[in-house]
């Protein structure tokens, strides 16, 4: 309809304003979804043949784009149904398939996930009734009144409509960068996708670009220090993912910060001088991947002339373009990162407090306009709610919500009251934070697992929303998105310079803590997994010595010897994995070669080696990335011995404390992850099913205990055992009350026991497991562990 809010003059798509859910009519509703609907097929009709939505992308890392057509329809339908708006689905062979998408580990775990897929028509057609399908589930709500006003909160099971529209919208963006990614004559420009931004391309050249003519120069411009505010009330009244709710206040002091995003221009400094080839600039990761991809230059810059003439131009979403210098660099964190490091080495000595880094959650509070900070004073405030990309550019000054079909110079949008240009908009900023949840954090029962999984250290935050981000798919101001830092995305970045010396975390050379994605003020700065209650060097110090200094060969080390010492208490998680070893044999299931087993709160990894001397493979999963980290050192290591230090009295420390470390067979047969037991990943990520899970000393320090035991059974195989040891010892610093296993008829044991035969598990051992924690020379920890064994029966 070229009457239509969201069709512009020359014909394409804009994205429609996000709605606001206080009052919202049919009519709206399936307005909204039909251009969340076209946007996605207008999009695909770019692909030319079936081998541009069968090709897998180059780096092997995502599914080919015949997935991604399918995976939004599969998204309704299977929410829908989670919701209990609908009761079947339509084809639950799709609906399997097409469900879950791939998040890789690293840059080198190359996907091996090949399927046969279903050929587009047959996709095609699909779409076409789950289209049917939804617009009816739209229709029967309002009861056929498109004119009806309803409101939806979070409780609605129309909140499940929502997901599904902001959902399309997230995979509208990361298909467009697989579309970036595929070779040219794949593609052809679709006919309704928005125009992109045109300058005076003739004018461009392909090297050598000169700052103030081809690009603008860039200069810092300070920012006054004060309290940032990041997270969204319950009641604010559009969608919201799980992970925008709840609140954190943090105390950012001075800073500055670039005026612009860095533009291809200032970018080809950094790669013309030799960045890409220095690995002083680089942190050890970044490095690893740059020379594992053999990048020399940003992914979508093309190379034009011969190699080492620095010639490019750009590839877009559909083509090859002249380059223009005046647009934001497209790049990974690695790269981000490298550059920052490079900028700072080209400063005069002294001339920084700190070293150049990028930007925080909380100091981009700061750089937008005060109307524009968490708490929003209104829904009225939040441009994304208010304005489609029809009108964005003009009355918002920002380039979201698909006003173009890509970046725009860096200095096109006018600067905001604070002086800097593009905090919305125009590409994502990489961020110094891990993804990372806010206080109040729960997730929604439709979609349990959309934040929790990346909460892992592993997934670092980006800010601002692209040009392509729509709605609460990055444009609206309470979106918190995250990728893994080798990711490429519609993303660039702009570097801050601290007014006071920060803390540096590891890092190599001049990249002393950039890219080790630190906690750089506060604590409540990053809340990322792996910086609470165990993330000290006396407690990992304490868990090594608990973990691998209570042998035969050093007990005398760590518990003091004397007359009366509780021996049969030592070696605690040794003992724990001969409990699980004995219950697999009870129940009947397997061990050896082919055997697989799981070690939730592994700590510093002691159980999980003691486990692969039978399983054949065994997964450690901790929540401290502390504790991760320091049990891959050990299974990494070449050394003999494990060394660490224990309290003798007051700051008085014994050094040099040797722990044997097992044997290299052993350690091959483990590997490690950082992950939340109160939402344990997909069968899919984990690799497959168990049949044995240890569970020690872990069950009364989680927040949500029962979220954790009613995950068990879809990752145990048929006869599998789950072995939980626990004190009881609950406590309210760690589970709210409300959440303790017990009641005042029941104790935690027949609490447990109840819980697990609800899940399909028959209970078949009970016994007590004593250990020893010490705490120094002459005080320990005496604890009466109950060992409780529960085997799963089909």
């Amino acid at each position: 309809d070229p009457n239509s809010d969201a069709v512009g003059e020359h014909g394409g798509i804009h994205c429609l304003p996000q709605l606001c859910l206080q009052d919202v009519s049919g009519s709206e509703l399936q307005a909204y979804f039909d251009n969340s609907w076209m946007l996605t097929e207008v999009l695909f009709s770019a692909l030319q043949g079936d081998e541009a939505f069968m090709r897998p992308p180059y780096h092997s890392l995502r599914h080919p784009l015949i997935f991604y057509y399918g995976h939004p329809a599969t998204f309704y339908t299977n929410k829908l149904r989670v919701a209990g708006l609908i009761d079947a689905g339509i084809n639950a062979h799709f609906e399997e398939i097409f469900e879950v998408g791939v998040d890789e580990m690293r840059w080198d775990d190359i996907s091996t996930l090949q399927k046969d897929w279903p050929c587009v028509s047959e996709v095609h057609e699909y779409r076409q009734q789950v289209y049917q399908l939804v617009s009816k589930v739209i229709a029967d709500a309002f009861g056929g009144d498109g004119n009806k006003r309803i409101s939806i909160s979070e409780n609605d099971p129309l909140w499940a409509l929502m997901m599904g529209f902001e959902h399309e919208k997230i995979h509208l963006e990361t298909s467009s960068v697989l579309f970036r990614e595929l070779p040219a004559h794949l593609l052809r420009k679709p006919e309704y996708f928005v125009p992109m931004f045109h300058d005076n391309q003739s004018s461009r050249v392909d090297k050598d670009p000169v700052s103030g003519r081809d690009f603008p120069e860039n200069e810092m411009l300070p920012v006054s220090g004060a309290t940032a505010y990041i997270g969204k009330e319950r009641d604010f009244p559009s969608f919201g993912w799980d992970n925008e709710y709840g609140r954190r206040s943090v105390n950012v002091p001075n800073f500055k910060a670039s005026k612009y995003m860095v533009s291809n221009g200032e970018f080809y400094e950094f790669v013309a001088s030799g960045g890409y080839r220095d690995e002083q600039y680089w942190t050890k990761d970044g490095w690893g991947w740059r020379v594992f991809r053999n990048q020399k230059w940003p992914f979508f810059w093309e190379q034009r002339g011969p190699a080492g003439s620095h010639e490019y131009g750009l590839r877009t979403i559909f083509e090859v373009i002249d380059m223009p210098w005046s647009w934001p660099v497209n790049v990974n964190y690695h790269e981000a990162t490298a550059f920052t490091n490079w900028k700072h080495a080209q400063k005069s000595e002294g001339e920084c407090v700190a070293p150049l880094r990028l930007v925080t959650e909380a100091e981009h509070q700061l750089l937008r306009e005060a109307k524009h900070r968490n708490p929003l004073s209104s829904w009225k405030t939040d441009p994304t709610l208010n304005c489609g990309g029809k009108s964005f550019s003009k009355e918002e000054g920002a380039n979201l919500n698909l006003v173009y079909g890509s970046e725009t110079p860096v200095d096109y949008h006018p600067a905001n009251e604070n002086g800097f240009h593009d905090v919305l908009g125009n590409a994502w900023e990489w961020a110094e934070d891990d993804f990372n949840y806010l206080d109040g954090f729960k997730v929604h029962p439709y979609y349990d697992d959309f934040s929790s999984p990346c909460f892992d250290g592993e997934h670092t935050m980006i800010l601002g929303g692209s040009f392509i981000s729509c709605g609460d798919a990055g444009a609206n101001l309470y979106c918190r998105y995250h990728f893994r830092p080798h990711f490429l995305q519609h993303s660039g970045f702009r570097y801050v310079e601290p007014s006071v010396p920060e803390k540096n975390i590891k890092g190599e050379n001049i990249a002393t803590h950039l890219g080790a994605k630190a906690n750089l003020h506060d604590k409540s700065s990053s809340a990322s997994l792996g910086q609470g209650t165990y993330e000290t060097d006396v407690l990992v110090n304490q868990y090594l010595a608990l973990h691998y200094g209570q042998t035969s060969e050093n007990a005398d080390d760590t518990v003091r010897s004397h007359a009366g010492r509780p021996d049969h208490a030592l070696d605690f998680p040794k003992r724990s994995a001969e409990i699980l070893f004995e219950a697999v044999s009870k129940a009947g299931s397997k061990i050896g070669p082919d055997s697989r087993a799981l070690d939730i709160g592994c700590a510093v990894g002691g159980a999980t080696f003691a486990l692969a001397e039978q399983f054949g493979q065994v997964l450690g999963l901790e929540y401290s990335k502390a504790f991760v980290d320091q049990a891959n050192r050990i299974r990494e290591t070449d050394e003999e011995y494990v060394k660490f230090q224990v309290p003798v009295q007051g700051d008085v420390m014994r050094d040099n404390i040797f722990g044997r470390v097992p044997t290299k067979e052993v350690r091959s047969r483990t590997s490690f992850v950082v992950g939340d037991a109160c939402n344990l990943p997909s069968v899919e990520t984990l690799g497959g099913r168990f049949d044995g899970v240890l569970m020690a000393n872990l069950l009364c320090r989680l927040h949500q205990p029962l979220d954790c035991l009613n995950g068990l059974s879809r990752i145990v195989n048929s006869n599998g055992v789950v072995m939980l040891l626990s004190p009881y010892s609950w406590l309210k610093e760690f589970t709210p009350k409300e959440n303790w296993l017990q009641s005042d008829s029941q104790d935690s044991a027949d609490v447990l026991r109840s819980v697990m035969e609800k899940q399909g598990f028959e209970q078949i051992l009970s016994k007590d497991v004593p250990l020893i924690i010490r705490e120094h020379e002459r005080k320990y920890q005496y604890i009466v562990s109950h060992a409780t064994g529960f085997a799963k029966r089909d």
